[in-house]
């Protein structure tokens, strides 16, 4: 059979974006996951506000939720 993945953003924060993923067997979705992502200071390792070079990036892969 064929498989593929889609992954894309549903959401900025000021820190964090999250990102959700579906796998797909012929066409037919079959798992999907959610994560958040956060940025942090490698130094102090604490989160810090997430860059708008990195949303303006992100921004063409925001899609709406998958419930």
């Amino acid at each position: 059979g064929t498989i593929e993945i889609g992954t894309g953003i549903t959401e900025f924060g000021r820190s964090s974006f999250k990102a959700v993923q579906a796998i797909f067997r012929d066409g037919a979705c079959c798992a999907h996951g959610h994560a958040t992502l956060v940025c942090m200071d490698l130094r102090t390792r604490k989160s810090t506000p997430l860059p708008q070079a990195a949303i303006d990036r992100l921004k063409p892969y925001q899609v709406s939720e998958i419930r």
